[in-house]
């Protein structure tokens, strides 16, 4: 299970956006007309001389329960269903909602370091636990790499300590024979 899940697109008026009927029929969720997105929806299309017909109105029918925030600028309203965000696949449109859906979470973001080595995983894997042990608030991914390319290994640090994550990765630089990405 995921805390969050965001979606980009399947929204819209054509056969093929199914997003809303997707999620009602996961959850066994009917779907409703949110009216006042409905009143929006169609005073933005009488600004361009176009009607509400039944293809527009899939754009209007959310999974019922779901939580609708509308802005001043925009009739697209930002639609969550649990902890699902639904998100237009325009990317303009998924731009403008985005922050919204960031200030849904606070809290202190992790730093990341990467690294890349060509140490083979089998032999940088003591080091990585060594590593864990020096600083207990770092988290280390190994990524082999395809074959051929610039780094045979990635390494991802992270930590919500910067100190501590700058001093894993000058560690690890030097163990590894590593750079960082």
């Amino acid at each position: 299970a995921w805390d969050v899940v965001v979606t980009s697109g399947g929204i819209g008026p054509t056969h093929d956006d199914k997003t809303f009927e997707a999620l009602g029929e996961a959850f066994n969720c009917p779907l409703e007309v949110h009216e006042l997105t409905r009143q929006r929806l169609e005073g933005f299309l009488a600004g361009r001389n176009q009607e509400l017909n039944r293809a527009r109105m899939k754009m209007v029918t959310f999974p019922q329960g779901s939580l609708v925030e509308s802005f001043p600028d925009i009739w697209l309203p930002l639609v969550s269903f649990k902890n699902i965000y639904i998100l237009p696949g325009v990317p303009s449109l998924f731009a403008m909602l985005l922050p919204a859906v960031f200030q849904r979470f606070k809290g202190t973001p992790k730093k990341l370091i990467e690294l890349g080595t060509q140490t083979s995983e089998g032999d940088l894997a003591e080091d990585l636990e060594k590593a864990l042990e020096k600083w207990p608030g770092i988290r280390i991914g190994s990524y082999p790499q395809e074959r051929g390319g610039a780094h045979r290994v990635k390494i991802c640090i992270e930590s919500l300590s910067d100190p501590e994550l700058r001093a894993a990765s000058d560690w690890l630089i030097g163990k590894l024979r590593a750079e960082k990405l």
